[in-house]
């Protein structure tokens, strides 16, 4: 776990530095949600092909969602990587009852907490995404997945699109 947190340390300034380079901090954060909710969806869709090529990609492309949303509310992610929260998650042997029981409603309240700023301070919004970024490492673990290699292949496959393939969304 340990080696997985140091390389992801690493890894992280580089999601950062392509986020600034697209300018994707200057972009809603209201559009960054319906970007992970859409990265979740893929994510689901692969758990149920039992696609690992698109599972691996889809956990990756997620963690940079939340990285670049991280970015958008000033929200230091690479803390979230050393308070890694085992919580309760030994508890679920099913990925899909961990999707739903977990998983999905911990996406509902980062969703809540950033598209309803005046209800939700910083504090709020940094617990949801440390959540997030937990049960993101749980289920690789759970499917013997490295979570590391999970964000280096989809940043591989991301980082050089151009701005107009990185984000289509409705600028303020």
């Amino acid at each position: 776990s340990g080696r997985v947190v140091l390389s992801m340390l690493l890894i992280t300034p580089l999601i950062k530095d392509w986020c600034y380079k697209h300018e994707l901090e200057q972009c809603s954060p209201d559009c960054q949600v319906m970007k992970i909710h859409e990265e979740i969806g893929e994510l689901s869709s692969a758990l149920l092909k039992h696609d690992k090529e698109a599972i691996i990609d889809a956990i990756g492309d997620v963690y940079i969602a939340l990285t670049v949303l991280s970015e958008q509310i000033h929200i230091d992610i690479e803390e979230r990587l050393m308070d890694f929260q085992n919580h309760y998650y030994h508890m679920y042997h099913e990925v899909s009852k961990f999707m739903v029981e977990v998983f999905y409603p911990k996406i509902e309240n980062l969703t809540f907490a950033v598209t309803m700023p005046n209800s939700y301070g910083k504090t709020v919004k940094d617990k949801h995404i440390n959540d997030i970024v937990s049960a993101l490492q749980y289920l690789s673990i759970m499917i013997n997945l490295n979570f590391n290699d999970c964000v280096k292949t989809a940043f591989t496959e991301v980082k050089n699109r151009s701005k107009t393939r990185v984000y289509r969304n409705f600028r303020d």
